[in-house]
């Protein structure tokens, strides 16, 4: 038995765990070095589990979990306990739909993008807005010269959506139009002809680093480091510094920190969540109290003026 894929939602401090042959479980980690098994589930509501999560996505206790032929399923675990079921996507009701693999929402949590991992399959546009009911708004895929292209896992950050493509590799798609995606940049990670009934090359993509460059990991050839796609594209004239001129004390932070930085004409400070979302935000000033919402975990402090931005990660322990 082995877990296939995990997901922490860190606006609950609860971590899930796809187990592949075995129960899907979760985890209390509010206290991180010291998980807490906070209930297993065989089934949601009857919807059965074993052999078929196989990845996910959660925000605020909203379940997104990949059930393989079973299709999507979207359940509430704002009891985590006594999950819901919200909707099922089955895989009789969308296109292209196989093996439902893996999938990330939209930042405003309009949409999710969703990927069967099957040879020569597109990838889906969902929209949430009518949830429980779930409108399929199209397909796309990254135009790869073979038929039988294939893509892997998907994460959204800001207006673009990354993809790990497989054979194809990098694949970045501009979802500022968020039911119509176009592909803005690739990288090709691999050289390897496109074999049906193979998996190799781009396997995970991470795009959330404080200073913007993606992540790739390939199955072959290794790790790949790019570019984050502002400096690619030129379309903002805003600097990011990858070596933070900024400090943080105290850090870890239990309720008021101050800023040691030498950033001239700062105008707002951020605390950013690990999805890339800001939680908080205040104007200069000497200190910065944290809101009673903001749970312990991982976080970035960003300060920013007209022309640069600035981020040290920190820690926050309640």
């Amino acid at each position: 038995r082995r877990s296939h894929n995990i997901f922490i939602d860190t606006t609950t401090a609860l971590l899930y765990g796809a187990i592949s042959y075995g129960p899907f479980i979760v985890l209390d980690i509010s206290e991180p070095t010291n998980p807490k098994k906070v209930a297993t589930y065989t089934n949601i509501e009857g919807f059965p589990l074993p052999a078929g999560s196989h990845d996910l996505y959660v925000r605020e206790g909203i379940a997104f979990i990949n059930a393989g032929y079973q299709g999507l399923m979207i359940a509430d675990f704002t009891k985590p306990d006594s999950a819901k079921i919200v909707t099922v996507l089955s895989t009789s009701e969308y296109p292209e739909a196989g093996y439902n693999h893996s999938g990330w929402a939209s930042t405003d949590g309009n949409y999710y993008y969703m990927a069967d991992e099957n040879h020569g399959f597109a990838m889906k546009v969902v929209n949430l807005t009518q949830s429980p009911d779930l409108k399929i708004e199209g397909v796309f895929d990254c135009d790869a010269v073979s038929p039988k292209s294939i893509p892997h896992n998907q994460v959204v950050s800001g207006d673009f959506l990354y993809v790990s493509y497989y054979f194809d590799g990098l694949q970045v798609f501009d979802i500022s139009n968020p039911a119509t995606p176009v592909r803005a940049m690739h990288y090709p990670t691999s050289q390897r002809e496109t074999k049906d009934g193979k998996y190799q090359g781009a396997w995970g993509v991470y795009p959330l680093l404080p200073s913007g460059n993606i992540l790739v990991s390939d199955m072959q050839e290794g790790l790949f480091v790019v570019e984050s796609m502002e400096k690619l594209t030129n379309t903002a004239d805003i600097k990011t510094n990858i070596q933070s001129q900024i400090s943080v004390s105290p850090n870890p932070i239990t309720s008021v920190f101050s800023l040691n930085t030498t950033q001239p004409n700062m105008t707002n400070v951020e605390l950013i969540d690990m999805q890339g979302r800001t939680v908080q935000s205040w104007e200069p000033m000497k200190e910065y109290q944290l809101s009673k919402n903001v749970t312990s975990g991982s976080y970035f402090v960003k300060t920013s003026s007209e022309k640069e931005h600035q981020t040290v990660l920190i820690s926050v322990v309640k």
